[in-house]
C-alpha cells in the first residue's frame, strides 16, 4: 500500500514539474549553485519541490469535500511566494504555487510579479 501511495505522489509531482516548465510565463535565472542549495533546503519538505531549471513548486490542498475560495487561494499564493520565499525569488527562482483540489489552480511568481504587490482585487 505504501509503495502505491509513494508512486502516485511521485508521478503527480513529476507531472507538476513538467507542467511548470512548459506553462510558465517566466524564465528562472537562478544559478546552478542556488538551485542545489534550494534542493537541499527543501529536501525533507513534502509540499515543496525544486526542479533543475530553477522552479520551486509549492503545493497546498484543500480537504476532500471543500473548495478553494479564490480570494484565499490568491492571498496564500502571494504570501507563500513573495514573502516566505522572497530570498529565493530575489536569487532568480520562479515559484509555482499549486493549489490542489476543487477550485484550485496554479500561479507563477517571479521578482517582477511580486513587485506588483499583494493582490488587491480580492
Amino acid at each position: 500500500m505504501n509503495k502505491i501511495v509513494i508512486a502516485l505522489f511521485l508521478s503527480s509531482l513529476l507531472a507538476a514539474c513538467m507542467a511548470t516548465k512548459d506553462s510558465s510565463p517566466y524564465k528562472p535565472t537562478a544559478s546552478s549553485d542556488d538551485i542545489a542549495e534550494a534542493k537541499e533546503a527543501f529536501a525533507n519538505n513534502k509540499y515543496v519541490d525544486v526542479d533543475d531549471n530553477g522552479f520551486i513548486v509549492v503545493s497546498d490542498r484543500v480537504p476532500s469535500g471543500y473548495k478553494w475560495e479564490e480570494t484565499v487561494m490568491r492571498q496564500v499564493a502571494y504570501e507563500t511566494a513573495c514573502e516566505k520565499l522572497k530570498g529565493f525569488i530575489d536569487r532568480g527562482f520562479v515559484v509555482n504555487f499549486w493549489a490542489k483540489g476543487r477550485g484550485g489552480n496554479y500561479t507563477f511568481y517571479n521578482d517582477k510579479k511580486c513587485a506588483e504587490g499583494a493582490p488587491t482585487n480580492l
